[in-house]
């Protein structure tokens, strides 16, 4: 028959189960415990290891630098200093032994008779013999170190001459190599077809440097310093064939016919680069165009969305620049093996600015899902107020007294902007995703200006740029599982009009870069962004006659005027200032 548990034995149990556990919480903590201090210790060690792995380092490269300039030192003085030391050695020995035997002589002539005096020659002339033997060993071994001695110099002067005609071998194929490449570049560059072109202008390359190396659809060329710096640094790949031609000897209707064509593309360029920022409204804010098409039916903004867009635009724009790049650059591949290869600092640079322009790409695409076209694209023109002061920090440029009334005049045009949506928090991550696109576009610029004056292509610059694009938007989109249903992700949109309005961004994009690139070889890059700065308020126009959103406020159009008139400011000054060089 079975007996109950009684009260005491549950009670027991429990204090064992609760001992129990306090005992493994405590080995567990204390195990925990060491075993983060012994990552800690490992983790020190192992910076140690470095430390003292950078010391042993550059103690090895001290050691062998005093060891070249001391057998530097050596080869150029031992042979004086070795003879110096022989004649010395000898007048030593000789004196010693001259007293030792005057001092042996004097002990022992007192001593001896006089008829022992027959010895004492005979002993004298054997000491003096020995004496004779003993310095000829002496000289000879003496000879034979001052052989030897002389033998290392020899070899030593042999490598250092077989070093120097080594020397000189390298640097005369490295001169053949790189006179090669510069033939072989001029040869490409006066092969290339350019019947497009009139002839006054086909010596200004730095205009086609501001055709390239924009953005694909954000005015890049338009920045100051840019523009400025390209005439006088032209490309390495394609320099010059030849000096320019007196324009003033060209017949006048031909130059008007060019300016006005010039001026006409560059027209519709600026057109196309606010329809195309109309159309990013359209998709990120689910509104339809002309009340007919309608891409998403996305209720707010998503960084998600502006991503997507930015890599579907990319993979469209990239494959295509690879098609037609070559065709216009014949040596676009050896410039990017050579950056590959050389690991130059115009790479780094043009990686930097890829960086900073997908920035500001996203940043702008999120900006006006949230905020609208005809805000968003106004702050994204206030990039002169980071390009003008990083460009007087890196390239010494001072900002003159007109400038910094165009910055102040931009900032208020900004501000006016801007001021009506302050209210709500949507719009306040809007306006500073805005804010925040124009100071990454400012600084894409000024790296984008740096490149440039080393000699960059802006053929080649645009495929690492759009490849930067391409690979950094592809890794953000590894953050968020696309294999979900895009619902989930950012909201009610499908894959199909997705595709369909990545298409059509593309196209607009590659429309845009033809339409620019002809109207800066045409008109020159100073007068196409006096086109270009027309963007912030075409934007608003067409967002108000495209879309079912309302017309901006008194004060936002006011403000965008403001910004409009800083930007010609700025073009106008910079012709002024290109007309008096």
């Amino acid at each position: 028959m079975e007996q109950p548990t009684s009260p005491d034995n549950d009670d027991l149990l429990s204090s064992l189960e609760q001992d129990f556990e306090e005992l493994h919480r405590h080995f567990a903590e204390q195990l925990t415990q060491d075993v983060d201090d012994l990552k800690a210790e490992k983790s020190r060690l192992r910076r140690e290891v470095q430390t003292l792995q950078q010391k042993y380092a550059r103690l090895q490269t001290s050691y062998r630098a005093l060891e070249a300039n001391h057998a530097g030192t050596l080869s150029q003085q031992q042979q004086v200093q070795q003879q110096r030391w022989a004649k010395r050695l000898a007048q030593i020995l000789a004196q010693k032994l001259r007293e030792d035997l005057r001092a042996s002589l004097d002990s022992l002539q007192p001593s001896l008779p006089p008829e022992s005096h027959q010895v004492n020659y005979q002993t004298s002339y054997q000491l003096l013999s020995s004496l004779d033997e003993t310095l000829g060993q002496t000289l000879r071994s003496l000879q034979q170190d001052l052989s030897s001695y002389q033998s290392s110099l020899a070899q030593q002067l042999i490598r250092m001459q077989t070093m120097e005609q080594q020397g000189a071998a390298i640097l005369d194929s490295l001169v053949s190599r790189l006179s090669q490449q510069l033939q072989a570049q001029v040869q490409q560059a006066q092969a290339l077809p350019r019947p497009e072109l009139p002839p006054e202008l086909r010596s200004s390359d730095s205009r086609s440097a501001d055709a390239w190396g924009s953005g694909p659809r954000l005015p890049g060329e338009t920045l100051p310093p840019r523009s400025e710096r390209l005439p006088e640094c032209p490309p390495a790949s394609i320099p010059p064939p030849g000096p320019p031609p007196d324009l003033s000897q060209e017949p006048h209707p031909k130059r008007s016919r060019n300016l006005r064509k010039g001026l006409m593309l560059g027209a519709i360029a600026t057109l196309i680069l606010a329809l195309h920022h109309v159309l990013v409204g359209a998709v990120g804010q689910g509104l339809p165009l002309l009340g007919l098409i309608q891409f998403t039916n996305v209720s707010r903004a998503s960084p998600v969305l502006a991503v997507v867009l930015v890599w579907l635009e990319t993979i469209v724009v990239l494959p295509l620049l690879l098609l037609l790049a070559p065709q216009l650059h014949g040596g676009l591949w050896g410039d990017l093996q050579q950056w590959l290869g050389t690991r130059d600092r115009r790479l780094w640079q043009l990686l930097g600015s890829g960086g900073a322009f997908l920035i500001a790409q996203v940043c702008l695409y999120y900006a006006i899902a949230a905020v609208g076209p005809a805000v968003a694209v106004p702050l994204l023109f206030l990039y002169p107020l980071m390009a003008i002061p990083l460009a007087w920090l890196l390239q010494g440029e001072k900002p003159t007294p007109l400038r910094l009334v165009v910055m102040l005049a931009v900032a208020m045009g900004g501000w006016l902007t801007a001021q009506p949506l302050l209210g709500g928090t949507d719009s306040q991550m809007g306006i500073s995703a805005a804010l925040l696109a124009a100071a990454a576009f400012g600084i894409y610029a000024v790296l984008l200006n740096l490149s440039f004056r080393r000699q960059c292509h802006p053929l080649s610059a645009s495929i690492v740029q759009f490849g930067t694009v391409a690979i950094l938007s592809s890794l953000l989109l590894l953050f968020q599982p696309l294999d979900q249903p895009l619902e989930q992700v950012i909201g009610a949109v499908s894959w199909l009009p997705l595709l369909l309005a990545g298409l059509c961004l593309g196209i607009l994009t590659l429309l845009f870069q033809l339409f620019n690139f002809s109207s800066l070889h045409l008109v020159g890059g100073v007068r196409t962004a006096l086109l270009a700065a027309a963007t912030p308020l075409l934007t608003a126009i067409l967002a108000t006659l495209l879309t079912p959103i309302g017309p901006p406020q008194v004060i936002q159009w006011t403000g965008i005027l403001l910004i409009l008139i800083g930007g010609i400011a700025l073009g106008l000054d910079r012709l002024n200032r290109k007309s008096d060089r």
